[in-house]
């Protein structure tokens, strides 16, 4: 995940994908996982949608900046 998107947490990841990059994340991710262990979420944005860091965000971010539009 590293590298195709802003890592914001220690498995939280937030990324600007095409629908076939997320089909294509998705069978890359399946192929790795642990099934019956491991829980993988994928929440779909609107390309418009704020997403505001409050506190500690991820590295380079600062507090109140919006993710989505100056990030990635």
């Amino acid at each position: 995940m590293k590298g195709m998107g802003l890592h914001l947490q220690y498995s939280v990841f937030l990324c600007r994908l095409t629908w076939r990059e997320l089909g294509a994340l998705k069978v890359t991710i399946e192929e790795l996982i642990e099934p019956s262990e491991d829980d993988v979420r994928i929440y779909p944005l609107p390309s418009r949608s704020l997403v505001f860091a409050l506190g500690r965000g991820p590295e380079g971010v600062e507090e109140g900046a919006s993710l989505i539009e100056g990030a990635i």
